[in-house]
């Protein structure tokens, strides 16, 4: 099931509880599930995140979509979360966007298990990006927290 994949993301232990994005699990948000189908809207403190994901048999109706925009950082502060988010979606496979604060990324026509595995990278995201607009405040620093979070170091982020 796509939401037990994104779960498994969230709940990463090498990521660890402090700092993690489980608080938003108790803020507003929506949850949809059904055996090959997520939608999920996490909204708290300002900033928003929607995942959808179909991940069926057919690999062509497969697809990961996710949306992340808004925080009560600074405009600039937000813009470099965004710009720190979009880099990892693309460099994961997904075609990604950014406006501002705002990022639309698709992963689109992908096998179940990779579809599953994104949901995965996806849920970890969720669970380091938090405070991270607090830490951001140049373009150099984004590039650091990219390469961490693209070799499994999640301790930057704790």
């Amino acid at each position: 099931m796509p939401f037990a994949a994104l779960w498994r993301g969230i709940v990463d232990p090498r990521i660890g509880w402090q700092g993690s994005g489980l608080d938003r699990v108790g803020g507003q948000g929506r949850l949809l599930v059904a055996p090959d189908y997520v939608h999920v809207r996490f909204w708290h403190a300002g900033e928003s995140a929607v995942i959808e994901a179909v991940l069926g048999e057919l690999r062509d109706n497969n697809y990961v979509a996710c949306r992340f925009s808004g925080g009560e950082a600074a405009a600039r502060r937000r813009e470099l979360r965004a710009r720190f988010l979009a880099e990892v979606l693309a460099r994961l496979g997904f075609s990604a966007d950014r406006r501002a604060d705002l990022v639309d990324a698709r992963l689109q026509g992908v096998p179940r298990p990779s579809g599953e595995e994104a949901l995965g990278h996806v849920g970890r995201l969720l669970a380091c990006v938090p405070r991270l607009d607090l830490r951001l405040d140049t373009e150099a620093a984004v590039a650091p927290y990219v390469e961490s979070f693209l070799v499994e170091d999640y301790g930057r982020f704790a």
